[in-house]
């Protein structure tokens, strides 16, 4: 089956089907994707719940940018990581090491500045970012 041009699938709630259905047509097409999750204004909103449940289903490849502060009224920008309140200063941290370890695995000398110890540049992240998703190892 030849597909072009995006897909969505729109639910309103984790379908455990759904999830294996969709990573069944983008595993076979190879076809980027992302995950939007919304609604986190309502009440009883469980973002990590979520991204759990989504990381349950297509594995730790999936790994938000954006981490909603508490309250749910605003978000961080894990890459820029500035703003960052005290206390979700290590889940945003740890958010943005797994960013960097999949950005550093698409390219050899990006790995090896990772393992050395020494952080990607902003660009470099972004490059090892933009290759990950379009090689469908980061969702």
């Amino acid at each position: 089956m030849k597909m072009t041009g995006m897909l969505l699938f729109r639910t309103h709630y984790w379908n455990s089907h759904l999830a294996t259905e969709f990573d069944r047509i983008r595993r076979s097409t190879c076809m980027p994707c992302a995950v939007v999750v919304t609604g986190l204004d309502r009440e009883n909103a469980d973002f990590d719940g979520v991204v759990e449940k989504i990381q349950t289903a297509w594995g730790k490849k999936c790994v938000p940018v954006v981490i909603p502060l508490a309250g749910n009224k605003a978000v961080v920008d894990v890459l820029a990581g500035t703003n960052v309140p005290a206390d979700q200063a290590a889940a945003v941290e740890a958010t943005k090491s797994a960013l960097s370890e999949l950005a550093a695995e698409t390219d050899d000398a990006l790995l090896e500045k990772y393992l050395g110890g020494t952080p990607l540049t902003p660009d470099e992240l972004a490059t090892g970012i933009r290759k990950a998703v379009v090689s469908c190892k980061l969702v």
